[in-house]
């Protein structure tokens, strides 16, 4: 029988590890920033060009390599952080397995220059696809400069499958945050493409967290707690910044980033109760026990990790975000019934309780009200005679008043048919019509059908290039996170086109001058931010551009809300705007708006 198996090759195995290891440029910034970290770094520099496609370049400041490890780290399993199978059980270093320097260097072209402090000459090596091309003596700094260059060059299938710059470049926000934010006493900067997007100054962990979530430190409530199994350190933001979207939630093991549903779990059911509904919550969570009491030898990525007692964390946890919150939101100190020394004393019987005595109300019986300055009576004036006011308006004829047109705008919309023809209509638990039409009963949700309205008429403003936009009195300056001001920008012209007058202002801020005509009463802070979450969650938005997300983003921000009063006129008028749209049973994302009951329908639920 012939022999079929085969020892693969060097370069072909690293690129299979790749596979795990690097899945796309931010996997490079991650594994690049941990080694900056594990090398004692306080200065860290990330360079990217075009998302990382053409370089990914991280420089530090740490203790550098010598000439012998300079070369040795490219090999496969070569690693520093551990020797023997126990040490596994004690790991304090992000990297360990010794695969990812191997890894990027088999999908991509690498220059490295490193230089240890006591060394007056550094080493520079140069890889290409796992191959050694060049290796010798160079001038540079103390530390270590990594150049990733046309990353996935020699895989085109895998290159193929990156996305488009912005959700790279987002991707590798993400990484960027989750390294520094537990590190607040290292310097961060990262540039793309000669833009400065962050530049983080070393300093305590809040302003580090407000400076990469753009938070105001006032916002974020801070709690410990310290137990024999654990430590926590919690940062919650409040329930006023919540989002409808997942994406500040951080949960961070002994400096490392990962992703545990079940504690998360934790602080999500004792922070429902404080949140609006399908919201979620602002959250930096540090957790600090024994290496030897979780393993993180679980995936390459090491994002999933396992605990020796999750039961016991899952408790504390509750216990340290119910303080918390209860602390600052509801002003009550959940310990402090124990802790009281005077509650300890009369527990004790050394103190009698105080308890409240009964007030003493005093009267002055001389008083009276219908006297000025105590002395003078008043005037008692047409108290005989109040007929008098109204003579003569019994004859006038009673004006119809006009009620407010709401939903219609005679510069973007046709005159509405009239539909209804006189058909009754009537409000249910201030959230629903109901009316008849054609023989059938309806039932209309009032705010899915606003946003109906509220999105085609903002489409056909696109169309016919007439955004109309209110000027603000005073112009407000915006700042978002790094990764949403990233998409602010790459949507910057799509949004001027739904009506807002913005511009960018620098270090992930942007002013505006205007907000849509659509954007009735609304605070430009809250409806720019709105826009940004709802458009992040429209992703399963399928068939749509970025001009209909924004619309639909748009109007769902701006549409009235359940709950809303609405007179018999106003009711009809939304109705007859709904039934001139070209799609009104569904909102742009296929959510019912309009349900009927013919005769044989009700007919049935009486049966």
């Amino acid at each position: 029988m012939q022999d079929i198996i085969a020892v693969l090759p060097e370069s072909i195995a690293n690129q299979i590890a790749a596979g795990e290891v690097i899945q796309r440029p931010a996997s490079v910034v991650k594994e690049l920033m941990e080694n900056a970290i594990d090398a004692g770094a306080t200065e860290i520099k990330v360079l990217i060009k075009d998302a990382g496609r053409t370089l990914i370049q991280v420089i530090d400041n740490g203790k550098g390599m010598s000439p012998i490890d300079a070369r040795l780290c490219w090999e496969r399993h070569a690693t520093s952080k551990i020797r023997k199978t126990e040490d596994l059980f004690h790991i304090r270093s992000f990297g360990f397995r010794g695969e990812a320097m191997a890894s990027i260097a088999s999908v991509a072209q690498v220059e490295m220059r490193t230089r240890p402090a006591k060394s007056e000459l550094g080493s520079m090596v140069v890889i290409e696809a796992s191959k050694v091309l060049k290796q010798q003596e160079d001038v540079c700094a103390q530390g270590t400069s990594i150049a990733v260059k046309n990353l996935f060059y020699n895989i085109p299938a895998r290159r193929n499958f990156l996305k488009s710059n912005a959700v790279e470049i987002k991707h590798i926000m993400d990484e960027f945050t989750r390294v520094s934010m537990p590190n607040p006493d290292v310097r961060f900067s990262i540039e793309h493409n000669g833009n400065l997007l962050l530049d983080l100054i070393p300093g305590d962990q809040k302003t580090r967290i407000a400076q990469l979530l753009a938070l105001d430190s006032a916002e974020i409530f801070y709690g410990e707690e310290h137990s024999p199994a654990a430590d926590y350190r919690v940062f919650l933001g409040s329930p006023k910044i919540a989002k409808k979207t997942r994406g500040d939630q951080y949960f961070i093991v002994n400096g490392r980033f990962i992703k545990d549903p079940y504690l998360n779990h934790a602080i999500a059911n004792t922070y429902k109760e404080y949140l609006p509904e399908d919201t979620f919550p602002t959250y930096v969570v540090f957790l600090e026990l024994d290496p030897e009491r979780v393993d993180i030898n679980v995936h390459p990525t090491k994002t999933e990790i396992k605990f020796e007692d999750e039961k016991t964390l899952y408790a504390l946890l509750k216990s340290v975000i119910r303080k918390v919150l209860a602390e600052n939101l509801i002003g009550s100190r959940v310990d402090s019934l124990f802790d009281d020394s005077s509650f300890q004393s009369f527990l004790q019987g050394k103190e009698q309780p105080e308890f409240p005595t009964e007030p003493k109300l005093q009267v002055n019986p001389s008083y009276n009200p219908f006297q000025l300055d105590g002395s003078i009576p008043r005037q008692k004036k047409n108290l005989g005679r109040w007929e008098d006011l109204y003579v003569g308006m019994e004859s006038q004829p009673k004006e119809q008043e006009e009620a407010p047109n709401l939903f219609f705008n005679s510069e973007t919309h046709s005159a509405p048919k009239q539909v209804f023809n006189g058909a009754p209509v009537m409000q249910l638990h201030q959230s629903f019509i109901v009316t008849q039409l054609n023989q059938e009963m309806l039932l209309v949700d009032q705010e899915r059908a606003h946003e109906r309205v509220l999105f085609e008429r903002l489409m056909r403003n696109k169309e016919r290039h007439k955004s109309a936009s209110q000027q603000l009195l005073f112009p407000r300056v915006i700042e978002f996170s790094a990764n949403d001001a990233l998409l602010v920008e790459e949507l910057l012209e799509e949004i001027r086109h739904l009506g807002f007058d913005i511009n960018p202002f620098g270090n992930n801020s942007f002013i505006i001058n205007g907000l849509p005509a659509e954007s009735e009463k609304a605070e430009a802070k809250e409806l720019l931010e709105g826009i940004v979450e709802e458009y992040k969650m429209s992703s399963g938005f399928q068939g749509a551009d970025q001009q209909e997300k924004l619309a639909h983003a748009l109007a769902k921000r701006s549409g009235m809300k359940k709950g809303r009063v609405m007179s018999g006129p106003e009711m009809t008028e939304l109705l007859n705007d709904l039934w001139n749209c070209s799609e009104y049973r569904f909102t742009p994302d296929g959510k019912p708006v309009v349900i009927g009951f013919d005769a044989q329908q009700l007919a049935k639920l009486f049966a």
